[in-house]
């Protein structure tokens, strides 16, 4: 699934671009920017996400990825997290995690990126560390 544009990232309804997969149309907290994230994020999924976390970035402050849903992570997908995270803090930014599996916090910890993204249970959790409120 090679997307042309950041259009391309969602199925124009706020579902996953492909069957089960990337990111969706993110909600919007103030300056922080939800998205959902489902099964395997691998390098199909990469550019896609990287058009969608950049306007993200460019839009908002802080990003939190919902990623309960996830599978697996490959290395492009977390190349295109780490930039998001570099792009987030030189303006005073985060990357937030929301729901991530063992498979995927052992992942981040083998990296040496789980002190990279802050870590939390719940959206609302993560929205309110980073000075936020749901809607």
């Amino acid at each position: 699934m090679a997307a042309e544009s950041d259009s391309d990232a969602t199925a124009g309804d706020g579902r996953p671009a492909g069957p089960g997969r990337g990111p969706h149309v993110p909600r919007i907290a103030g300056d922080v920017a939800v998205l959902e994230l489902q099964g395997d994020l691998d390098v199909l999924v990469a550019d896609p996400l990287r058009a969608v976390l950049t306007r993200a970035a460019e839009e908002r402050r802080h990003i939190v990825l919902s990623i309960a849903g996830v599978t697996s992570v490959d290395s492009a997908v977390l190349g295109v997290l780490v930039r998001t995270h570099h792009r987030l803090k030189r303006r005073g930014g985060f990357v937030c995690l929301v729901g991530a599996s063992r498979f995927v916090v052992t992942i981040l910890e083998t990296m040496y990126l789980q002190r990279v993204f802050p870590s939390f249970e719940t959206v609302d959790e993560a929205v309110y560390w980073l000075g936020g409120q749901l809607p």
